[in-house]
């Protein structure tokens, strides 16, 4: 049974992105959000098939000469990643305020290359041979560039196309070069394989590895220096597309480099190098949240609010500690939701009001409350504000880096923490109160077929915060795969 649902979840969202160029064009979107819900249901499926139990293998032959064979293996961790792409990517497609204007376009190529996005995500998170996962990888960059480079919103969007592609690519190049070093090395590429391995291996390497694999999914994490890419990609990407990046390739890159990690390298060697990872993911917070705080573009703003939500991330990943790294695993349904939300309040913003800039606009609060709930919502949970989802990862991670005993640095990244709440509520503010912008008058709610996705989000942000026991256990039973426990 799970060896035919994993093959489902990938090959239903290709056979999809195939089937939706002959949909007519009135009913193309209806169709593709109606095949990512399919495959959120069946990650779903998978989750609770895989709920409490050992790791579910499945493999076929591939590169026999080679002895490698193609494969997959589910397990906690892989089951979030694969359910928060699945859902934000069928809310994505299913929220399109374009709409609310007149403007939409259906476009059948489009949401093939998002579902084939999809598909991609998905391989990441099931791949267990490293040969596999760098080819899912790699499929990343196509449809995502694709999107960008056809339907961006600037004019310049092949440019900031092929700035995408070069940066995320580089990191993807150090990704391989540690990859093949093993392989050389060790003629193994099954990812679970590696700590067996390379148990041996001269631990100045092993620091080495550790360090391409930081680096090359920092590339993906916008940590910095590697974030240049990001400001002009939230800007310029289509909105399902940009929506579905900042959700759920995020929490497809947080996955990648929690696994390939902490699954071949042992932790007293990665605590070795907390100083200098930790140092860099507050780097990151810090950058990120001033330049979030100092943004007009709405946009830009979500760019560098992502930037500085990922140094959160590498933060609890820098702690080598059981609680940071379970935190920053928790990170992926937390910034998926509040992000996503966040990303969805903007767009409403832009439709309705035309504008883009956050001094432009002002007192939306009585014309929109539903939007200013919502709004509301994703600030305060991005701020870690208790009861709301943020909270509880942000204080997972803070507590294993205090618990790691860089007391500290956890001290630092809770400062942190107050910029947050600067950047964060200071769009709500500024868009949601004070005196009503010019032609408020002329501004209404959007329509409950657009709210619904938002109000969606936003109930899980509130139940993921009230409820977390049991997404704590899912967090728990995901880092059991790591050797790792809470």
């Amino acid at each position: 049974m799970a060896d035919t649902i994993m093959g489902l979840i990938l090959l239903v969202p290709i056979i999809g992105a195939l089937a939706v160029l002959f949909v007519k064009p009135p009913r193309v979107r209806a169709f593709s959000g109606g095949v990512a819900a399919v495959v959120t249901v069946l990650a779903l499926w998978l989750t609770f098939l895989q709920w409490g139990n050992a790791p579910i293998d499945v493999s076929w032959p591939w590169i026999e000469g080679l002895g490698i064979e193609f494969s997959f293996r589910i397990d906690g961790l892989a089951t979030i990643a694969m359910v928060v792409a699945s859902a934000l990517t069928a809310l994505a497609i299913a929220f399109m305020p374009h709409e609310y204007k007149g403007k939409e376009v259906e476009q059948s190529s489009f949401y093939g290359w998002m579902l084939v996005f999809l598909a991609a995500m998905n391989g990441v998170a099931m791949a267990a041979n490293a040969i596999q996962f760098y080819l899912f990888w790699e499929a990343l960059l196509i449809p995502s560039t694709a999107m960008l480079a056809f339907w961006g919103d600037r004019e310049d969007r092949g440019r900031i196309a092929l700035k995408y592609f070069v940066y995320t690519h580089v990191g993807a190049v150090l990704i391989l070069l540690a990859i093949l070093w093993i392989f050389s090395v060790k003629g193994v590429t099954d990812i679970y394989a590696y700590r067996e391995v390379l148990a041996d291996v001269d631990p100045s390497i092993l620091k080495v590895l550790i360090w391409l694999f930081v680096l090359g999914f920092g590339f993906k994490l916008a940590m910095f220096p590697f974030h240049s890419w990001l400001p002009d990609t939230y800007e310029a990407a289509p909105l399902p597309a940009a929506i579905t990046m900042s959700g759920g390739m995020m929490g497809a890159g947080i996955y990648g480099i929690i696994r390939f990690v902490f699954t071949p390298f042992p932790t007293e060697i990665i605590s070795q190098l907390s100083i200098p990872i930790m140092t860099l993911a507050l780097i990151t917070l810090y950058y990120g949240g001033i330049m979030a705080f100092a943004q007009k573009n709405l946009r830009r703003f979500l760019a560098y609010s992502s930037m500085s939500q990922m140094g959160y991330v590498l933060f609890g990943i820098g702690s080598a500690h059981g609680l940071g790294i379970g935190g920053a695993a928790f990170h992926i349904i937390n910034h998926g939701v509040a992000k996503v939300l966040l990303f969805m309040v903007v767009a409403v913003i832009i439709y309705t009001t035309g504008k883009n800039r956050i001094d432009e606009i002002s007192g939306l609060c009585t014309r929109m409350p539903v939007t200013a709930f919502c709004a509301s919502v994703a600030a305060l949970s991005l701020c870690g504000c208790p009861p709301l989802s943020g909270f509880q990862s942000e204080w997972m991670i803070f507590a294993g880096v205090a618990s790691s005993g860089n007391t500290f640095f956890a001290v630092v990244a809770i400062a942190g923490a107050v910029l947050t709440s600067a950047y964060a509520l200071s769009f709500v503010r500024y868009a949601f109160f004070g005196r009503p912008m010019q032609g408020a008058e002329n501004i209404k709610e959007v329509p409950l077929n657009i709210l619904a996705p938002m109000l969606v989000l936003a109930l899980a942000a509130i139940i993921v915060g009230v409820w977390p026991a049991p997404f704590f256990e899912w967090v728990s039973g995901a880092l059991g795969s790591l050797q790792l426990g809470i």
